[in-house]
C-alpha cells in the first residue's frame, strides 16, 4: 500500500509536519494545502534498503501511472546507510540537448539548474531597463528569443497565470493566460519553440511560446499534488507528481504522450535534472533516483535510509549531483552510480561555474572548491541574503529579502555592484504551493529578479 503523504499547509508555514509511517494513511481531504507532508526532521543516520522498481509505459499508465509503492512501515533500517542500487542498465540512447545560445528554459537557467549562464554580455555596473507588478508572486523566468515567460500566482481565487513580456521593454507579448489548479502554484519549462506549465493539479499544458496558443493539454495519471517544476529537452518533458507514494513522468512534448511513468519516494518539489543520458530526482532523506530518459529504465536508486514527503532540486554538475535534503544531510552523489561522495552545507539551491560553487548557507554566500568543498571565501551581503546564487558573464549575482541585489566577484568574493530594489527579493519556497518557485533568470544582456509581485529587468 502507498504512504499518503500529511499535506503542507497552504498558509505558507516553514515548520515541516513531522515523519509518518509510510503504510499510515493520512487525511487527503479539504486540508491538503501543499503537495504532501516533508519526511520529519528525525535521526541522520537511517539504514539503507533496496530501490524500487520502475514501471514503465503502457503497464504504468494503465495502473493509473502512480508507479511502484514504497514498503510500509516508518523510517526503515534495512542495510548499510546510504547504499545505492546496482545499475540494472547503461543509460538509453539518449536526448538531443540544444538551445538558443544565452537563454534561461528552466529552473535556475538551464536542464542541470546549475544556476550558470555564460553566454550572456551583462557586465556590472548594471542599470534597472524596467519594473513589472504583475498582480502576484511571480516565477523563475524562462528567458527565450527577446522574450521574458513567467507564471503568476493569484492573490484571491485558486490558480495562476502564464504571460509573456518583451524582454526589452517589459511590455506584454501575450496573456496573461489562466492555468487554473488548486491552490497557488504553476511552473514552466522551454523547449523547441514551446512553453510547457504543470498545475498543481497534474494539468500539463504545452503553449506555443510565438503566439501563447495552446498545442495540448493532459492530465497526468495517477496523482493529485504536483509542485515539481518541469524540465524539457530533446523533444521530451519531464515532471514529478505526488498523493500516494510518488511518479516520474516522461511526456511527448509534441504530443502531450506519456510515455513512461516510474515509481519513486515520493514525488515532491523536484525538478528533474537532466543530462542526455538521465533524468535524476531526489526526495526527502535523499531518496534519489537516475532514468534513461526515453524509456524510463531506472539506472540507480539511492536509498537514505528513511522516506516521506518533500524533495528538492537537484543540481548536475561535472559528473556530480548535488542533492539537498532538509530532513537528514545534504549529499553528493555520483551522477554514474548513486554512490555517496561528500556532504555539504546550503540553504538554497547552489550555483556552480568553474571549479567553484556557490552556496547559501543561512544568510551567508560562499564560495567551495567543487571538488574538496573547501571554503574559499564568504560573503554576508546584508545579513539578509535570500535568493538562490546565480552566476552570470562571471560574475555571482545574489539578492536579500530586504531588496539589496549584489554582484560578487566569483573569484575573490568582493562585492563589484550593488543595487536596491523597492521590494525583496523573492527566495525560492520548496516548502509550499503559496505561489510559483521563484529564483533569478538571465538571457542575453539582461537580469530577470522575481521581487515579490514584482519582476525587475537589469541591463
Amino acid at each position: 500500500m502507498g504512504c499518503l503523504r500529511l499535506p503542507l499547509d497552504p498558509g505558507g508555514s516553514d515548520e515541516p509536519p513531522p515523519m509518518r509511517d509510510a503504510g499510515h494513511a493520512a487525511d487527503a481531504g479539504a486540508n491538503h494545502g501543499g503537495s504532501g507532508g516533508r519526511a520529519g526532521a528525525g535521526g541522520r543516520d537511517g539504514g539503507g534498503g533496496g530501490g524500487l522498481d520502475a514501471q514503465r509505459g503502457a503497464d504504468a499508465v494503465g495502473n493509473g501511472g502512480a508507479g511502484a509503492a514504497p514498503d510500509a512501515g516508518g523510517p526503515r533500517d534495512a542495510g548499510a546507510a546510504g547504499a545505492s542500487d546496482a545499475i540494472v542498465r547503461q543509460p538509453d540512447a539518449g536526448l538531443v540537448i540544444s538551445f538558443p545560445a544565452g537563454s534561461s528554459v528552466a529552473y535556475q537557467v538551464d536542464v542541470a539548474h546549475t544556476g550558470n549562464q555564460p553566454a550572456s554580455a551583462l557586465t556590472p555596473p548594471l542599470a534597472q531597463a524596467w519594473a513589472v507588478d504583475l498582480g502576484g508572486r511571480v516565477s523563475y523566468p524562462l528567458v527565450v528569443d527577446g522574450r521574458v515567460f513567467v507564471t503568476v500566482g493569484n492573490t484571491s481565487a485558486y490558480g495562476t497565470k502564464l504571460e509573456a513580456l518583451d524582454l526589452t521593454t517589459g511590455m506584454p507579448v501575450w496573456g496573461p493566460i489562466d492555468i487554473g489548479g488548486t491552490y497557488y502554484w504553476s511552473n514552466a519549462a522551454y523547449d523547441a519553440g514551446r512553453i510547457y506549465v504543470i498545475n498543481f493539479d497534474g494539468l500539463m499544458t504545452a503553449f506555443d511560446a510565438a503566439s501563447g496558443s495552446t498545442i495540448w493539454t493532459r492530465q497526468m495519471p495517477g496523482q493529485y499534488a504536483f509542485s515539481s517544476p518541469p524540465t524539457a529537452a530533446g523533444g521530451m518533458v519531464f515532471v514529478g507528481g505526488a498523493g500516494v507514494g510518488g511518479t516520474v513522468y516522461g511526456v511527448d512534448g509534441a504530443t502531450g504522450q506519456v510515455l513512461w511513468t516510474a515509481g519513486v519516494e515520493n514525488g515532491d518539489h523536484s525538478s528533474p535534472a537532466l543530462s542526455a543520458g538521465a533524468v535524476y530526482v531526489s526526495y526527502a532523506c535523499v531518496q534519489a533516483d537516475a532514468f534513461a530518459p526515453l524509456d524510463g529504465t531506472r539506472l540507480w536508486h539511492h536509498n537514505g535510509g528513511c522516506e516521506g514527503g518533500g524533495g528538492d532540486t537537484t543540481v548536475l554538475y561535472q559528473g556530480r549531483l548535488w542533492a539537498r535534503d532538509w530532513a537528514t544531510s545534504n549529499l553528493v552523489l555520483d551522477a554514474a552510480t548513486g554512490n555517496e561522495i561528500a556532504s555539504f552545507s546550503a540553504s538554497a539551491i547552489p550555483a556552480f561555474a568553474g571549479t567553484r560553487g556557490f552556496f547559501l548557507v543561512g544568510s551567508t554566500l560562499q564560495a567551495l572548491d567543487a571538488n574538496t568543498r573547501t571554503v574559499l571565501w564568504t560573503f554576508p551581503g546584508d545579513g539578509m541574503l535570500a535568493s538562490p546564487p546565480l552566476v552570470v558573464n562571471s560574475r555571482v549575482y545574489i539578492g536579500s529579502s530586504a531588496g539589496q541585489l549584489y554582484a560578487i566577484d566569483p573569484a575573490t568574493g568582493d562585492q563589484t555592484w550593488s543595487d536596491k530594489l523597492a521590494w525583496g527579493v523573492s527566495a525560492s519556497d520548496e516548502f509550499n504551493v503559496t505561489g510559483p518557485l521563484a529564483g533569478m533568470g538571465a538571457g542575453g544582456d539582461s537580469l530577470l529578479v522575481p521581487a515579490d509581485t514584482h519582476l525587475v529587468c537589469y541591463h
